[in-house]
């Protein structure tokens, strides 16, 4: 997208969380896909450590998943894209959360030393989790979600 679209859909957002409900709904969503964002991080760094590690920062990652998806669903955006661009972000994050669960328990020393044990379906299946993730994080990106 070139730079003068994303700054209008910068722009779009910026001017519809305008106003007393939308900057409150903002500075309170602000720390939920701050911590959200930040567990993501640690899954993927976690993503080649034994299944015992990637357990535990799984288990952080949904709970920043439950967390914001909960906040969500009792502070609807006053923004439609905003909100979509959200719920997109959650939904991705679920998703890997879910397969990278599923790749744990096929790979206990780790997936860098378990991957020929994988079956191919979840090599597949992983690489579509982070294709979704990245449109995802890159839409909330663009309109300045993150």
């Amino acid at each position: 997208m070139a730079p003068a679209a994303a700054g209008l859909a910068h722009g779009y957002v910026r001017h519809m969380l305008e106003g007393r409900r939308g900057r409150r709904w903002e500075r309170d969503a602000a720390p939920l896909v701050r911590g959200l964002h930040a567990a993501l991080i640690d899954v993927i760094a976690d993503v080649g450590e034994p299944a015992v590690v990637l357990y535990g920062t799984c288990a952080r990652f949904d709970r920043r998943i439950a967390e914001l998806d909960r906040w969500m669903l009792a502070h609807p955006c006053p923004d439609p894209v905003a909100d979509r661009c959200l719920g997109d972000l959650v939904g991705a994050c679920a998703g890997l959360w879910a397969t990278t669960v599923k790749v744990a328990r096929l790979t206990p020393a780790g997936i860098d030393a378990g991957s020929a044990h994988l079956p191919a379906s979840y090599v597949i299946q992983m690489a579509e989790r982070v294709d979704a993730l990245e449109v995802a994080l890159d839409e909330a990106t663009r309109i300045g979600l993150l």
